[in-house]
């Protein structure tokens, strides 16, 4: 699992927006399905990278990523497992709507020739606003993280 909190934010009564979860580590429950960390708090970990916020955390900061994944969310839409008369899950996100906050996500920081994400049969495709070289990361920066990290030992 990966969600870092979306899940509490759509349902305030989610069991994972209470304790025992987050307490641990967070010492407060944050939305993860576990009582510390989660497998992509790891990685950033390891990278020297902070949390990833949850996408629906309004006035979050997102410049060091974001997360849009929902535990239990699935793969078909809510409408048609209804219509199949499946059960659902704790959620109605289902992995469409998490790729639209994808899409929404992206027209806020990338850019085309005409101002905006241009999709071209169904893919994406985009360019960055142009940059100095100056202002372009190397892959130096996260070298050291990288090399000193437990995980790439």
């Amino acid at each position: 699992m990966s969600d870092t909190g979306n899940l509490i934010i759509d349902d305030v009564h989610s069991p994972f927006s209470r304790p025992p979860y987050g307490m641990t580590f967070f010492r407060k429950p944050t939305g993860r399905c576990s009582d510390g960390l989660i497998k992509i708090d790891y990685f950033g970990l390891a990278l020297g990278l902070p949390f990833l916020n949850p996408y629906l955390k309004r006035g979050a900061d997102f410049n060091a990523g974001v997360n849009f994944a929902v535990a239990g969310a699935t793969a078909l839409d809510t409408s048609f497992l209804i219509k199949e008369k499946v059960p659902l899950t704790d959620t109605n996100i289902s992995l469409s709507v998490q790729l639209e906050w994808f899409r929404s996500h992206l027209q806020t920081i990338c850019f085309t020739q005409t101002g905006g994400l241009e999709t071209v049969s169904g893919t994406f495709s985009f360019t960055r606003k142009k940059v100095s070289s100056a202002e372009v990361p190397t892959t130096a920066k996260f070298a050291p993280a990288v090399k000193s990290a437990p995980l790439f030992r």
